[in-house]
């Protein structure tokens, strides 16, 4: 345990994380997404907004009199009023203003689970792509000792005068171009390592790592769903398709608010208040009323009755008024206009994307169940190419095979193995990819299990290249093919 605090402690430390905690890290550490929270929470103010105008505006006055009279005497009065008007019908447009201010709080949720969604996606590809430079260096390792081997037996032969200069150049040469390319992979994994830092906004001065993955233990499964399914799910979950559905509910929404705007605005009004000549005034007045506000033709017309009574009914009496603001919504038939383009701009969009989305989903299965068979073929292809090397390298200790030849085919060997690395790679991604595009969380369809591969053993990044390809050639005791051949 000491050991371990004081290699923890240690500025050269690089502290390994999973992918599970550095998906978790960049959630926490993501200004987007903090972002989105944001824009969450201000779409939600905005529909308490509008859920304000259901209710009563209550305004309150103070208003002071003064008479000055040159041959009599000054008099003067105090007014305290509260004035209080409900909304009973406007022709639903506030009902519609609400609905739209609900659909930007769906629409804000959409957007901060969709970015969740695909920050997951986008750190799990820079994870992956660190473990792709980790089995990339074993590799390579593996590359370099065969070639150090042949190296150090070329050495011993041309002492003896068994191989030519030429052979031996070659030898030397891609002795030297291996111990290259070592280096590459190892200074690459450090590229990677550091953008998968900068993804997590990890301390510049404190190196990371990741635990391994056994990718020779990935597996892909098959569909738990049929295609009919995952349409459906597609339909419920898919980020454009409900955002989509969402567009075209607003569109509607806005189309109605400015049809509806010819529609009267009716409130009922109520006044309570003291009047009187000193203070604080004692004469209790009261009203009740109705008013009504109409949009003609860009101007907006307003009309109110008032039922005016005093305490103990000593005054009563009503009063009335209408006022003609001319041509003060210029703009009322553009916006209508734009809304009805709007609205059918949107039904397009949600028509179009329905239209598509069965061949898109089908084309989504096809390519996970591709990318299930390039990995079997690459694995496949990959111990064949280890079994024909086998042989190579006894053809090349009996001198029946050239070095020019044995090294292109060793190097078509390093293609293969690093091939089945990228393939079971991008199996994963395309079995979140499959999951992104119906709308789902990654790992949602369960189609690789990568937290059970997670592992601490030294030797994964080895596993990582090895086929599960298991050949079994008949062979004669002496051929190159047999064991006793090698």
């Amino acid at each position: 345990m000491m050991t371990c605090l004081i290699l923890c402690s240690s500025p050269g430390f690089a502290r390994k994380v999973g992918l599970g905690e550095a998906e978790l890290i960049a959630e926490n550490s993501s200004v987007d997404l903090k972002a989105l929270r944001a824009e969450r929470s201000i779409a939600d103010e905005g529909r308490k907004a509008k859920l304000r105008d259901f209710f009563p505006t209550m305004s309150l006055s103070y208003r002071r009199n003064r008479t000055l009279a040159n041959r009599d005497f000054d008099s003067g009065s105090h007014s305290l009023q509260m004035s209080l008007s409900q909304p009973v019908y406007d022709g639903g447009r506030s009902g519609l203003a609400y609905e739209v201010a609900e659909i930007d709080v769906k629409v804000a949720q959409e957007k901060h689970s969709e970015f969740k969604n695909r920050l997951r996606f986008q750190i799990r590809s820079a994870y992956l792509a660190v473990l792709r430079e980790k089995a990339a260096i074993s590799i390579a390792r593996t590359s370099l000792d065969s070639s150090k081997a042949v190296f150090a037996k070329a050495v011993v032969e041309k002492r003896q005068g068994a191989i030519t200069e030429l052979d031996f150049r070659e030898i030397e040469n891609e002795y030297a171009r291996r111990k290259l390319d070592l280096k590459q992979a190892e200074d690459a994994l450090r590229d990677r390592q550091a953008e998968l830092g900068s993804a997590l906004r990890w301390p510049a001065n404190e190196p990371i790592d990741i635990r391994d993955l056994d990718l020779y233990a990935l597996k892909g499964v098959d569909f738990k769903e049929s295609l009919d399914d995952m349409f459906q799910i597609a339909e419920k979950e898919r980020p454009d398709v409900r955002q989509a559905r969402i567009d075209l509910m607003r569109s509607r929404r806005e189309y109605l608010i400015t049809e509806h705007d010819y529609l009267p605005t009716i409130a009922l009004t109520g006044n309570y208040g003291k009047t009187g000549e000193e203070w604080p005034p004692r004469q209790t007045e009261w009203g009740v009323g109705v008013s009504f506000t109409f949009r003609i033709a860009g101007s907006t017309l307003s009309s109110d009755v008032r039922s005016l009574h005093s305490r103990n009914e000593t005054t009563s009496g009503y009063s009335s008024g209408s006022q003609l603001n001319v041509y003060d919504n210029p703009g009322s038939k553009a916006a209508h206009m734009r809304n009805e383009v709007g609205l059918m701009k949107a039904r397009e969009k949600e028509r179009q994307i329905q239209e598509q989305l069965r061949n898109e989903v089908a084309r989504l299965r096809r390519s996970y169940y591709d990318k299930v068979e390039l990995v079997n073929i690459a694995d496949q292809g990959l111990a064949v190419k280890e079994q024909r090397f086998k042989i190579q390298q006894v053809q090349l200790r009996n001198g029946s095979l050239s070095v020019s030849r044995y090294i292109e085919e060793e190097i078509k060997l390093i293609e293969a193995r690093s091939a089945l690395v990228r393939e079971r790679i991008e199996l994963i991604l395309t079995a979140n990819q499959v999951e992104l595009s119906l709308g789902m969380p990654v790992d949602s369809l369960a189609l690789v299990d990568l937290k059970s591969l997670e592992t601490d053993d030294p030797a994964a990044g080895r596993r990582a290249w090895l086929p599960h390809t298991d050949l079994k050639l008949p062979t004669r005791p002496g051929s190159p093919g047999s064991q006793d051949g090698i």
